[in-house]
């Protein structure tokens, strides 16, 4: 792997180098200048989790986006694979804890947070349950930390459809998303009857949701901005909607933005940039106002 992964220097102003120890998860790219003070309103920190299959140049749009409005802020980028399926947890946990003892140095500190599209949430997830996994016994783990939160498609149901969908959405070639699909559609069935008969949750994505209302994993002191779409054929709106539902219930702070554009491209189309901008900076603004 390269030490670091990004297009030529002229296209990108945030340069990102791997997490030592983290394996292919977990990206940061530091300030130009580190000796430069961050001003008290801004992010010290800005934690991006990828969609499932993401690709780096994909990411950098909002990395850029970010650089553009916070360029004093550190920026940790997660990734996400098709591959967790049947990745072996014991290694895949190795190589979490370090990315999550790079985020959990941040607790206390101003943090915005930014979770793309189920395989993002499945990540924040997991980082938090790396972090807890490393705490000693008997000290109760930390939630994330965080200042705001930011939903961008997601959370979805993970219905076999969907999971179908988004876990070929990268793949260009017809034959291997074709086997990807049906490999999904037995596997699926499988672990969710694994799952109940060990005492467990049905399955992952139904894991992920309750997760992401827990207030182990996410302070409900924080407040959560849900981006999502009426025409994102990846994760339905009423998805979205009943996640959002589920967190009011809960008196969380919650922001919703509907837009009609497709999954995780919210920032396309004739004004929605703007627009896009807007609600990161108000969300950013909300979170100020109640840490």
């Amino acid at each position: 792997m390269s030490s670091t992964l990004s297009p030529p220097p002229k296209l990108l102003e945030r340069q990102f180098t791997p997490i030592q120890g983290s394996g292919k998860y977990g990206l940061v790219s530091y300030p130009f200048n580190k000796n430069t003070s961050i001003p008290d309103e801004e992010p010290e920190l800005i934690l991006i989790f990828g969609w499932m299959g993401a690709r780096v140049p994909h990411i950098q749009k909002y990395t850029e986006l970010y650089n553009k409005l916070y360029p004093s802020a550190t920026q940790i980028v997660v990734r996400s694979y098709e591959d967790f399926l049947y990745t072996n947890s014991t290694q895949f946990y190795k190589e979490m804890m370090p990315l999550a003892k790079v985020v959990d140095d941040y607790q206390g500190k101003r943090v915005l947070v930014h979770v793309f599209s189920n395989g993002g949430c499945l990540m924040l997830t997991y980082l938090v349950e790396a972090s807890h996994k490393a705490t000693p016994l008997g000290s109760p783990g930390k939630p994330l930390p965080a200042t705001t939160v930011i939903f961008d498609s997601c959370p979805g149901s993970g219905d076999v459809r969907s999971s179908m969908r988004a876990f070929t959405a990268g793949m260009k070639n017809p034959a291997a998303k074709y086997a990807f699909s049906a490999l999904i559609a037995l596997v699926f069935p499988v672990m969710r009857w694994y799952r109940i008969l060990t005492g467990r949750s049905g399955d992952h994505f139904d894991t992920m949701r309750k997760g992401l209302l827990a207030p182990a994993v996410l302070g409900h002191s924080v407040p959560r901005t849900y981006i999502y779409s009426d025409a994102d054929l990846i994760i339905p709106y009423k998805a979205v909607e009943a996640h959002v539902e589920d967190s009011r219930r809960l008196e969380m702070t919650v922001d919703v933005e509907k837009f009609h554009t497709p999954h995780v491209q919210h920032i396309r189309g004739e004004g929605n940039l703007a627009r896009y901008i807007d609600i990161v900076r108000s969300a950013w603004k909300q979170g100020m106002s109640q840490s």
